[in-house]
């Protein structure tokens, strides 16, 4: 089944697994006849190669065995075969798309709501307030101690500084919280964002397994809320 998507561009073909794939396989062989009668041309269109760049999937084709100097987009490889494909002779393999713009902004906007809503119960609890208060003053009496070059001083900082850290992690889990939850997205390239004006950034591609798999069980979440139709 394919998800619904406003816009011009062909909307991106949706396993059952949640997953996103190509519209169109790669290895797929479909007879094509063009024109009527005597002067009708038939041949062979074969999907050679799968692209994807700036939310469009592009196609490398071979007629007839050569392929073709330029790609073809999605939405041009579905008018070819809607209106002059007559019989499919390879099914090819569907490919996964890789990792899309759309999926990284749900991905950092959920982690980013997660780390708010998450703050706001951990500040609510006392110890913890007070436990991150006092690990606040460390950075400045570690850095001090070093510049002073006072190492058994750092050193014994820094292990106070650990102890700190590790009660503040007990503190949390006893109160049902993930200390995970708290770690706000950060990048110096992209602010956090997971994308910026080149496109997704690198920060994003790093974890993209972890994007795409939770972006795949939303929507699996979504068809059955919907049932089953992905509320297309």
């Amino acid at each position: 089944m394919q998800n619904q998507n406003h816009g011009q561009k062909m909307t991106y073909y949706e396993a059952e697994d949640g997953k996103l794939y190509y519209n169109f396989a790669q290895g797929l062989k479909v007879v094509l006849r063009e024109g009527k009668g005597e002067a009708a041309e038939e041949y062979t269109l074969e999907i050679v190669g799968c692209h994807f760049s700036s939310g469009t999937e592009y196609y490398d084709i071979a007629r007839d065995g050569v392929t073709q100097p330029y790609v073809q987009s999605a939405n041009r490889v579905k008018f070819l075969l809607s209106c002059y494909g007559i019989k499919t002779l390879e099914n090819g393999e569907r490919l996964e798309l890789p990792l899309t713009l759309e999926e990284v902004q749900r991905y950092y906007s959920h982690r980013y709501h997660v780390y708010l809503k998450t703050k706001a119960q951990a500040e609510a609890i006392p110890e913890y307030k007070a436990l991150t208060y006092e690990l606040r003053g460390f950075g400045f009496k570690i850095g001090t101690a070093l510049a002073y070059e006072r190492t058994d001083e750092a050193a014994r900082l820094q292990k106070q500084q650990f102890e700190v850290q590790r009660r503040i992690e007990a503190v949390l889990k006893t109160h049902g919280i993930n200390p995970a939850d708290l770690k706000e997205q950060t990048c110096d390239k992209c602010d956090g964002k997971g994308y910026d004006y080149l496109g997704i950034c690198d920060c994003a591609f790093a974890q993209a397994d972890k994007i795409k798999k939770f972006c795949a069980a939303e929507r699996r979440q979504l068809k059955k809320l919907t049932g089953g139709n992905g509320g297309n």
